[in-house]
């Protein structure tokens, strides 16, 4: 399941300002890619073969060995180029940069990442993550500030232009309708709700969700809702038909149409 990390919520230490996550397979898809919120400063550095990443309103093309940068606040998609790629994940916390007055919202979205320092230090807190010997969050957090320091010094020469109004308008747009079907999906939605939500008109707000996410909001919402149903059929002890109303479908027929059309397998295979 391509977009579990990001639907379901990651397990950490909360008390600690780091979060790394080893090795994360992703694969083709049929269906556009989901859209997702970040939260804090996350770096993703993909191992073999690359990827397609958007970033609000920006496509990246990554190649293997490369990082992409993905700032707080930014709206971010990742599709493969292949059948599937790997990638090592980052997390900062946001709250943790600004208490050490990095102000990462003063600066746009990095290009492509391919530092010999950003990546020595990116390995070696993998390494110490994994290994997670004697004061081993010492070590991942003063690599952390090594890096940190590293990104601020590439931000001063390697950053996208900021958004223009319009554009940051539409993200905001985005945002707001991918919000509300995350916390509604079990629930009915129609394109009404989520264009009064996202406070604009619903044509263009139709036409501003195709532009970014290249998919209807319908499909979108049946998109969400089979990625919800793949990750609770697998990991919860629930029936077809449990699932299916959980993730809001009316009944369990359409349910079980929908999901072989996005997921590409009858949803009693998944179990």
């Amino acid at each position: 399941m391509n977009t579990q990390e990001e639907i379901i919520k990651e397990s950490k230490d909360d008390k600690f300002p780091v979060s790394i996550d080893c090795s994360v397979k992703i694969y083709a898809e049929k269906t556009a890619p989901l859209m997702h919120i970040n939260k804090h400063l996350r770096l993703l550095y993909f191992v073999y073969t690359g990827a397609l990443i958007k970033i609000n309103s920006k496509e990246f093309d990554i190649k293997a060995g490369e990082i992409a940068m993905l700032p707080p606040g930014s709206l971010y998609s990742i599709r493969t180029k292949n059948a599937q790629a790997m990638y090592h994940s980052i997390i900062i916390e946001r709250q943790f940069c600004e208490s050490l007055d990095f102000k990462i919202d003063e600066f746009g979205i990095l290009k492509p990442i391919n530092d010999t320092e950003i990546k020595n230090y990116f390995e070696q807190m993998v390494l110490d993550y994994k290994l997670c010997g004697n004061f081993y969050k010492i070590k991942v957090l003063s690599e952390a500030l090594l890096l940190l320091k590293r990104l601020y010094e590439l931000s001063l020469y390697g950053c996208e232009n900021s958004m223009t109004a319009a554009e940051a308008g539409k993200i905001k747009i985005i945002k707001n309708a991918i919000k509300y079907i995350e916390q509604n999906f079990d629930k009915s939605i129609l394109v009404e709700d989520l264009s009064v939500v996202a406070e604009t008109e619903k044509t263009y707000f139709g036409r501003v969700f195709k532009e970014i996410t290249k998919t209807t909001p319908i499909e979108y919402i049946n998109i969400y809702r089979c990625k919800m149903a793949e990750y609770m059929l697998e990991v919860k002890d629930k029936s077809v038909s449990e699932v299916a109303q959980l993730c809001g479908f009316a009944n369990s027929s359409y349910f079980t149409r929908t999901y072989k059309k996005y997921i590409g397998s009858l949803p009693s295979k998944t179990m």
